[in-house]
């Protein structure tokens, strides 16, 4: 932790212009502003109305304007007061005017940054009314994976349990550009945030589903569905596909021409709860009032899967949507030997109450309230390595943990 003394000398350097030693002063913020100590003293000094004068400000240079942007980013993780006294400084508008940067690195930057403002409900209007919706379709456009996925991000969090937002992000053309990120992409990180975007999409407003099938988003879900090294990527995209089947037999038909039925049952048989869930609740999509996608799920080896993710699963997720795969396939003629009544599968859960695996039900396609834990993306020459399992990221940002 830096002393308070540090910080306010840090501060005051940050209000005394707009040259070097302020941009040095406010990029030593950003890397101070990942613990929570550092967070309090930061904004104990008065640094929230000295970054956002910083960052909107015509005499400031782009340099300085990016790290003030960082420290706003940095400080919005995870703490609702903090988000709040950042969109009543003023951020939110200058944040989605840097989102037209031609920086691509500033442009990361205010996508963070409003990605983790609009983590939760508070600040989405304010967000969406300064005109950030057709300016993160713009960042779509670029090839930074790293601009990709904040863009992706934000757009999904304005989406989450917001209709109006999730209509307007449709309007404007969202839903198409977000399937083409995700057929043309293989960053995992991609991948995760456009699918989590369509699936706000999908969640705040179903009548979403023609507009995703018709942009080929079935074929662009299967396609990481069978070759991602994502479990999260794997998990969420057969969520995405079982909302798409649902109610729909155009859907169901065309998931299945597409070659996702093999690798639903294959992940069946994985190693993480989340991708068995979510792969058995699409399997149960698919089989709901179609003989054809039952007889595919059947000759893919679908009813021994489901039948020991059933016995075997330690999560009840995971069980009772095998058990409802398995009675859609019998109500459509497959002879799915043994199939669990829902008392069998109620004495199932009983087994396994209290243990911890059980409680291990992914979020459903809500990137508004999962953003990744631990810090990842920015600027500069500062490693650190983010805290999320697997990733080895060496940028200086820090995404909201909800």
């Amino acid at each position: 932790m830096a002393t308070t003394t540090t910080i306010r000398t840090l501060g005051k350097r940050l209000c005394s212009g707009s040259g070097r030693k302020a941009t040095a002063a406010a990029r030593t913020l950003a890397d101070l502003s990942y613990g929570i100590d550092n967070k309090t003293a930061i904004i104990a000094a008065g640094g929230i109305p000295a970054l956002v004068r910083c960052l909107g400000s015509k005499d400031s240079t782009e340099a300085l304007q990016q790290e003030a942007a960082a420290v706003l980013c940095n400080l919005s993780s995870g703490s609702p007061d903090n988000k709040a006294a950042i969109a009543a400084a003023g951020a939110i508008p200058a944040l989605v005017q840097h989102l037209r940067s031609s920086s691509e690195q500033m442009q990361e930057v205010a996508s963070t940054a409003l990605r983790n403002l609009a983590c939760g409900p508070d600040h989405k209007l304010a967000i969406a009314a300064a005109g950030a919706i057709p300016a993160l379709l713009h960042c779509l456009r670029t090839s930074s994976s790293h601009l990709l996925e904040a863009a992706a991000g934000a757009l999904g969090n304005l989406a989450y349990k917001a209709p109006d937002h999730g209509a307007a992000i449709a309007a404007a053309g969202g839903i198409p550009t977000l399937v083409r990120q995700l057929r043309s992409t293989s960053s995992h990180g991609v991948q995760a945030a456009a699918v989590i975007a369509l699936g706000n999409l999908l969640t705040a407003y179903p009548a979403h589903k023609a507009a995703v099938s018709a942009a080929g988003g079935i074929a662009a879900l299967v396609q990481p569905l069978r070759s991602s090294g994502s479990e999260e990527v794997q998990a969420r995209a057969a969520d995405l596909l079982g909302m798409l089947a649902s109610d729909s037999a155009d859907n169901q038909a065309a998931i299945a021409a597409a070659g996702a039925i093999p690798a639903l049952v294959r992940h069946l048989r994985s190693s993480s709860n989340a991708v068995q869930e979510q792969a058995a609740s699409a399997l149960w999509s698919l089989s709901e009032g179609s003989p054809d996608s039952s007889a595919a799920i059947a000759a893919a080896g679908g009813i021994p899967a489901l039948q020991q993710l059933h016995r075997s699963s330690p999560s009840d997720t995971a069980r009772e949507a095998a058990a409802a795969a398995l009675r859609g396939l019998a109500d459509n003629g497959q002879a799915a030997a043994g199939v669990p009544s829902p008392e069998s599968a109620a004495e199932g859960s009983a087994a396994t109450a209290g243990d911890p695996a059980a409680a291990l039900t992914p979020p459903v396609v809500a990137l508004g309230a999962a953003e990744p834990a631990g810090p990842t993306v920015a600027a500069t020459a500062v490693a650190r390595v983010c805290a999320a399992d697997g990733c080895a990221n060496t940028r200086r940002l820090k995404l909201c943990t909800g």
